[in-house]
């Protein structure tokens, strides 16, 4: 059966030093020794909350001793040692600490060896002299003397601190513990009386650490220290004088020789020291002479360097033109010989021609003068008077003429509409037009997807036709573009596609949709579209005869009967036809077998259709975007209200100003919050304020954490979140407030560009547009390419959102009826409107919001309730009234 080990009492002195006290009580509670027992000796101080230093022991029995008044140390420590049970005793002062395996290392040595007192070393450390609640800074940290045991050296100095020491509780007693004459020095009179009856085991190990902390509080650094050391001194050896044998006495004397004989030495040292330290102060004078030289020299060397690399570069260029000019001259040489040469060729052509046209002359002379040319001259003088050139009259016999060339294949094409268009066109159409027509008509050939050859239209051939630029496209009759949007009808949604495939989309007011218009810019457009029966009536002629490439769209939306005529000529005069009605689709199937028809409806994917139209019809790709040409697109509004007036606006909210951005950030998602952050300090026009609040976690780098002011680790809704992030700042010194998410990406320079447009078109609300690739709830704010900002009567509560200081009053704090923000998007307007401000999109700064799904964090159908139950107690726009565009910008 194992032994039991020993109990060791630790006895532990302390006075009004309560957290020095538990830092030693807690080096104790460290200890690898078990079992222990500490005995507390309160020598007269304030009261001590046991509770405390039992549950900083844990299972470490505490034996605590409280005495009235302050005794001294050593009627501390032998109160200590009588109260105590252990068969071995330690001491620790309050302001010393253990290291973990002091207490086993001596208590093991002990117990394997027969000595009854076993020590070990302890570092000492000087400490910055303060309150002693503080933590301590070490400025110094060493070995305390550590020497093996000599009863001769422990007579005359007090080299073993007390706290190194464990004591057989036996011996302890046995010697009579302290002598409490003694109010210093106590501890190494203890030692000699302990020594002459046993020696003392050294175990050369650091365990233990003593603090020099306070010039005031601790004994051995106090003033009245060196006076009271000296009396004890004294009194030690006057007491232990029958111990200072000759031999002690004449190791003393030699040890001060020595000491002499060493301070000599280092005073010569220091001496020597002194010389050498001037030489070196000169040498580093010499040094940093020479240095500063160097460094001229290399300045000079480096000039030089430069210098000679720009003349190398120079002559090397030099030497590059000349031998460019050297080959030029011979490609000049080369080309003056060919010269040359052509000349002596067509001076030999043209004495053939010459010769070629004097035979010509001469047969002509003969035809001009025959009696069979007067005659002839005399039919086309007759033919152009009865048919003038260009006229209708020709025209007409032309046809019959052709239809009679091939009587039975052309008169099985005739039918009653055939004959109804061709009476229509010679009453309204230019007669090139009816021409162009009639023999496209016999010939049987369809322009649909072909390439359309020069037409020789009578007398006058067009053979010199310019190619249309491959992406204009002129849209003829009322498109509404002024509303052209998303969600605003299918043929919004046609014109909206047409540009996100890179088409440059013009439009023309009717009153300057002339013939002379189409003459002059018919033929740089790849597609003329139109729309409106009796509008296309009157330009398709036009647009046929000016752009023969062009290919001709019509948008047949009319169902009254009095167009129906109109709609038909229309049809078949179109390379291809689009209606909005399965039933009209197929009306004007039956009407015009021949013609290619595409029926699209309101809110369907335009793409696909609009592609293969496209496709079927051009010859080649599309080239890059251009900038549409609207009639609908303004210059900047005039500011007017809060802002100033003419370009104060602009003025006013480019050049800068106070902009506070409030968000929260989801820190256990996926995010990007260390991107907008670092976007918004970027801004060099505005002084950019930040405050963030983190929900479920912690901010992801130091940056973030310094804008991120408050922390949750619970959901809460968004808008109670951005109200607190609010509260307490003066929000009229902020000219704009902006609300953010944290799931975006903000293209470069975004702050500065973006509310520099926001002011441009005097926008009190504004919004980034939302990049194709993005989730986008609502269709209006996806980017329309080509726009620089549209005004609009909608603006989205996310994910980014700016409100300027004219409107800020009459939104913060926000009204917590809808705590999501969900459903003020539709009754922003109103707010808007009923203070005469305006509100918009800014299609030149899109963001992307692509990285996280909305409705991903709470159900739509309950988001849907709550927001019903909003609107039914505020003024608010309806989805068809909100998502229309007022104005567009480019």
């Amino acid at each position: 059966m194992e032994k039991p080990r020993p109990l060791v009492s630790i006895i532990v002195r302390t006075k009004d030093r309560p957290k020095l006290l538990k830092k030693a009580l807690k080096s104790i509670a460290a200890q690898t020794y078990r079992p222990l027992e500490v005995v507390l000796v309160n020598d007269g101080g304030c009261d001590l909350d046991t509770k405390e230093i039992m549950h900083t022991l844990g299972d470490i029995a505490l034996n605590y001793v409280r005495l009235e008044k302050n005794m001294g140390r050593a009627y501390a420590g032998n109160a200590g040692a009588r109260n105590s049970r252990g068969s071995y005793i330690g001491f620790l002062d309050d302001d010393d600490t253990f290291y973990p395996d002091h207490i086993e290392t001596l208590t093991r040595t002990l117990e394997e060896w027969d000595f009854q007192v076993a020590y070990s070393d302890a570092h000492i450390s000087a400490v910055d002299p303060g309150a002693e609640d503080t933590e301590l800074a070490e400025t110094q940290k060493r070995v305390f003397s550590s020497k093996d045991f000599s009863f001769s050296e422990l007579v005359t100095d007090n080299y073993i601190p007390l706290m190194t020491i464990v004591f057989s509780s036996k011996t302890f007693k046995e010697t009579g513990g302290f002598d409490e004459s003694f109010d210093l020095y106590e501890d190494w009179d203890l030692l000699i009386r302990i020594a002459a009856r046993s020696p003392f085991c050294h175990i050369k190990k650091t365990t233990a650490h003593y603090l020099q902390w306070s010039a005031t509080a601790q004994v051995a650094q106090s003033p009245e220290f060196l006076e009271k050391a000296d009396a004890a001194h004294c009194k030690i050896i006057d007491k232990h004088r029958a111990l200072f044998t000759p031999e002690i006495i004449r190791s003393l004397v030699a040890d001060r020789r020595a000491l002499n004989a060493s301070e000599k030495r280092v005073s010569d040292k220091e001496e020597l020291l002194r010389g050498l330290q001037e030489d070196l102060r000169r040498k580093d004078t010499e040094t940093a002479a020479l240095q500063d030289t160097i460094r001229q020299k290399d300045t000079e060397t480096a000039a030089l360097k430069e210098m000679l690399g720009k003349k190398e570069q120079l002559l090397t260029d030099l030497q590059g033109d000349l031998r460019r000019k050297e080959t030029d001259l011979a490609a000049l040489d080369k080309a003056l010989r060919a010269r040359e040469t052509d000349i002596a060729e067509l001076k030999d052509a043209g004495a053939g021609l010459e010769r070629a046209l004097r035979d010509k002359t001469e047969a002509l002379d003969l035809v001009y003068n025959s009696h069979g040319w007067r005659l002839l001259l005399s039919y086309y003088r007759v033919r152009d008077y009865l048919l003038p050139p260009q006229s209708k009259r020709r025209v007409l016999i032309k046809t019959v003429f052709k239809t009679l060339a091939n009587p039975e294949q052309n008169i099985r094409k005739l039918n009653a509409m055939t004959i109804r268009k061709f009476f229509y066109y010679l009453r309204h159409a230019d007669p090139s037009v009816l021409e162009y027509k009639v023999n496209k008509k016999l010939s049987g050939s369809s322009s649909a997807g072909q390439p359309v050859q020069p037409v020789d239209y009578g007398v006058f051939a067009t053979q010199d036709v310019t190619p249309p630029d491959k992406n204009r496209v002129l849209l003829i009759g009322d498109w509404g573009l002024d509303a052209v949007g998303p969600h605003s009808d299918w043929k919004g949604l046609f014109v909206g596609h047409l540009r996100s495939l890179d088409y440059q989309v013009s439009q023309v007011e009717d009153d300057e949709m002339t013939e002379d218009y189409f003459r002059k810019h018919g033929g740089r457009f790849c597609y003329i579209i139109g729309t409106g029966a009796e509008t296309c009536l009157k330009l398709f002629p036009f647009a046929r005869a000016y752009a023969p490439q062009g290919r001709l769209i019509y948008v047949s939306t009319a169902s009254n009967p009095h167009v129906e005529t109109m709609e038909l000529i229309n049809v078949l005069t179109s390379d291809r036809v689009v209606t909005d009605s399965d039933q009209r689709g197929a009306e004007l199937s039956r009407q015009g077998p021949s013609v290619e028809i595409e029926v699209i409806h309101d809110g369907e994917d335009m793409r696909p259709k609009i592609g293969r139209l496209m496709a079927s019809v051009m010859e080649k790709s599309i080239g890059p975007p251009e900038l549409p040409e609207m009639n609908t697109v303004k210059s900047p509004p005039a500011a007017s209200g809060p802002s100033g007036s003419g370009n104060g606006v602009e003025s006013k909210y480019r050049a800068g100003g106070a902009v506070l951005v409030a968000g929260i950030y989801l820190a256990g998602q996926k995010n990007s919050i260390e991107h907008i952050v670092g976007e918004f300090r970027k801004s060099g026009n505005f002084n950019v304020t930040q405050r963030w609040a983190a929900l479920g976690g912690e901010a992801p780098s130091a940056e973030v954490d310094a804008v991120t002011v408050l922390k949750s680790k619970d959901p809460a809704p968004k808008m109670m979140l951005i109200n607190r992030l609010l509260e307490g700042q003066d929000l009229k010194k902020y000219d704009y407030i902006i609300l953010c998410d944290d799931d975006i990406l903000l293209p470069e320079n975004f702050l500065d560009d973006f509310l520099g447009l926001q002011g441009r078109y005097d926008f009190a609300a504004a919004q980034p547009a939302r990049t194709h690739n993005s989730y986008i709830d609502h269709f209006i704010v996806e980017q329309l390419d080509g726009l620089r900002a549209r005004r609009t009567r909608f603006v989205e509560i996310g994910p980014l959102v700016s409100y300027r200081r004219d409107l800020i009053p009459h939104i913060f704090p926000f009204d917590q009826a809808t705590p999501m923000g969900w459903g003020f998007d539709y009754v922003l307007p109103c707010i808007a409107e009923k203070h005469d401000l305006r509100i918009g999109i800014i299609d030149a700064t899109p963001v992307d919001h692509s990285m996280r799904k909305p409705v991903q964090n709470y159900k739509y159908s309950d988001a849907k309730k709550a927001m019903e139950t909003y609107l039914s107690s505020n003024a608010h726009l309806s989805r068809e009234e909100a998502f229309s565009i007022l104005e567009a910008y480019s």
